[in-house]
């Protein structure tokens, strides 16, 4: 008997999956490949077309799938930028993945809402994260600390603090 299979949309633009696999404790890992043929210099805004090979790959993770951990990985293109001095090249950047960042921004979004009105360590706890991956959330997403605000060193944001 075959096994059941389903399509989920990742809700990212521009990327091909290359391959799906479950690992041994029930994790999906899938890797992602970008369909662009670009990418803008990160010096002087150009668009670049000429590929220069694949940076190291990137793991992130992305939205629970049957309520199991699911893992994007991919290796981003670079391109050579033909002015300028040394030729630089740049990394391309995809939509759905933060850069610098171990998930996406799609895994971001309802972290931050299961913030409103909870405690860091609710969530870390309710979700299975370490504190610095919730905290790295909030720096990612909230612009400035609330000036006067009694909840900001303490881990608590309201729906004032995520509005400013």
């Amino acid at each position: 008997m075959t096994s059941a299979r389903i399509r989920v949309p990742l809700d990212i633009p521009d990327v091909q999956v290359l391959q799906t696999q479950i690992t041994s404790p029930g994790e999906f890992i899938i890797t992602v490949e970008s369909r662009l043929t670009s990418a803008r210099c990160h010096r002087w805004g150009r668009e670049l077309h000429q590929f220069d090979g694949r940076d190291k790959g990137v793991t992130g993770r992305h939205l629970p799938i049957l309520g199991r951990p699911v893992y994007l990985r991919y290796r981003p293109k670079r391109y050579r930028c033909k002015d300028g001095d040394g030729h630089p090249t740049t990394t391309q950047q995809l939509t759905g993945p933060t850069p610098n960042s171990p998930h996406t921004i799609a895994s971001d979004q309802p972290l931050l809402l299961q913030l409103v009105n909870a405690t860091v360590e609710d969530v870390r706890l309710q979700e299975r994260w370490a504190d610095d991956r919730v905290l790295g959330t909030l720096e990612r997403w909230i612009a400035a600390p609330v000036d006067g605000s009694p909840y900001t060193d303490v881990g608590v944001l309201g729906l004032d603090e995520i509005a400013l």
